[in-house]
């Protein structure tokens, strides 16, 4: 890891970094994660990476893409409590995909073939997708998703689940306070630090904000007592000083040291205290 390594290259350092992050996971299995895995190494410090784009719409079953149904859900009652919903366990979808696990693991051509299976079905729900984003595009009057957060017209179903993923946040801290780990939430960087993007929002909807995500969770961070990293700004920076995306597709190799960098500047004091 290149945060790693930047930090063991400064002297007094020995420090050994564990990833446990998990494509497509929400804060629903980060806690359980948590609380289930990262615990047996009895860590001095665990980050938490918040990526909007797709931690606010999956922690939900109802905005969550159609792959990314079966699995665990939690729930806010009536009665303001969490409940987990684990139904999906009970459907033969899912009894279907574990049956395939199986015969993944131990046949080539059955792995061979799932694979393709599933970037078919990827390419057609990305069509579907796009079509649908190319549609919502059409109605000027605002902006749709988690992007509406960062305006004065958010959308309710995404609001509630910017709860719900700030609920969970606050049970990791407090396990983590409970076992005396420093806790450190970072936020990722959305797709409107390209300055084109954001005045495209910005002509739907003038009230955009494009640190707004930046600055919520940097309160809500103090609120908790926890340190933050936000990058929307930083990558923004970095843009404004290239002109160059910090993506293909995911961060390339520019965009994973600029948040090494970022990420070392935050974590050398927070390590030395912890010595």
């Amino acid at each position: 890891m290149l945060a790693e390594k930047k930090l063991n290259e400064k002297e007094r350092f020995n420090v050994e970094l564990m990833n446990f992050g998990v494509g497509g996971y929400t804060q629903t299995e980060e806690l359980y994660v948590l609380e289930n895995y990262v615990q047996r190494f009895s860590p001095d410090m665990v980050m938490l990476f918040f990526h909007p784009p797709t931690d606010i719409a999956d922690i939900n079953k109802a905005t969550a893409t159609i792959q990314k149904t079966d699995r665990p859900f939690y729930v806010i009652t009536d009665k303001e409590v969490l409940e987990l919903d684990t139904s999906f366990s009970k459907t033969k979808i899912y009894k279907i995909k574990c049956s395939m696990n199986w015969l993944k693991k131990n046949s080539i051509i059955i792995s061979f073939l799932i694979n393709k299976i599933k970037k078919f079905h990827k390419k057609r729900l990305t069509t579907t997708k796009t079509a649908k984003e190319k549609k919502n595009s059409n109605k000027k009057d605002r902006i749709h998703g988690y992007l509406s957060l960062c305006t004065d017209n958010p959308d309710m179903v995404y609001l509630e689940n910017y709860k719900l993923n700030k609920i969970l946040i606050k049970q990791m801290v407090q396990y983590c306070k409970e076992n005396k780990w420093e806790f450190v939430l970072v936020c990722l960087d959305t797709p409107a630090y390209i300055t084109e993007r954001e005045e495209k929002l910005k002509k739907v909807d003038d009230t955009f904000n494009l640190n707004f995500f930046d600055d919520d969770l940097n309160i809500y961070a103090k609120e908790l007592g926890i340190d933050f990293i936000g990058l929307q700004r930083r990558f923004r920076q970095y843009y404004e000083e290239t002109a160059k995306p910090l993506h293909l597709g995911h961060w390339d190799y520019q965009g994973h040291e600029c948040v090494a960098e970022t990420l070392v500047d935050k974590l050398q004091p927070l390590i030395e205290k912890t010595k």
